[in-house]
């Protein structure tokens, strides 16, 4: 038994290495050796656990995206699109919206890591693929419907406009991808800073829709 721990110890040790190192140079600018000696252990171990290392990117791919949960998301504009009828439901609908996409792309347990690993991922033929089906290929969609029901309008443009600067946000602040990291501390993520972020993105996705005196109303 102690034995079989110890196995998947260092079975997840070399995800989580490959993983932090996939986020910071690309599975392509990552060697086994590096993710060998991150995750403390032989090289050879790759193809003991994984057949090698395409096994263990997948084993990445498989660890990043059951750490997202997006389903929460999706589940509650399903059930939530077809009930909002009054101006005052549908401004609560797309605040709370937001607030799960929020939470779905940072979780204060989950390692900051994992969202870079998506980004950078996803500029890549493969990566666009592994997270268009689960993830980023659902959400704008989902956010394009919700602006269709709370604002009545037909018009495309608008609704990607307006989907896209909603997810574009927490996506930005998370991925370090900006001089926003000046405002971390350390290897975490300012909390406090990253719910004010949650509720100027509420604030702005709500008068661009048309809410504004909604939004006045739900801040008293």
């Amino acid at each position: 038994m102690a034995s079989y721990r110890i196995s998947e110890q260092t079975r997840r040790n070399l995800i989580l290495a490959a993983g932090e190192l996939f986020a910071e140079k690309g599975m392509e600018g990552t060697t086994t050796r590096e993710i060998a000696s991150r995750a403390g252990t032989a090289q050879n171990a790759i193809a003991y656990h994984f057949g090698g290392i395409g096994g263990l990117e997948e084993a990445v791919w498989d660890f990043v995206l059951a750490q997202w949960h997006p389903e929460t998301l999706f589940e509650f504009l399903e059930t939530s699109l077809k009930k909002a009828v009054s101006r005052k439901q549908k401004a609560e609908l797309g605040a709370e919206a937001i607030h799960r996409l929020f939470c779905m792309i940072h979780e204060p347990e989950r390692p900051l890591w994992i969202t870079r690993f998506l980004i950078r991922a996803s500029l890549t033929e493969a990566g666009k693929s592994s997270t268009g089906k689960r993830i980023t290929g659902r959400v704008i969609p989902a956010l394009r419907d919700l602006f269709f029901k709370m604002t009545g309008s037909t018009d495309e443009e608008d609704a990607w406009c307006w989907s896209t600067r909603i997810a574009a946000a927490p996506i930005v602040f998370t991925a370090d991808l900006t001089a926003l990291a000046r405002f971390r501390k350390g290897q975490t993520i300012n909390e406090e800073l990253f719910r004010r972020l949650e509720q100027c993105t509420i604030r702005d996705a709500l008068i661009a829709a048309g809410f504004e005196q909604e939004w006045k109303e739900m801040e008293k």
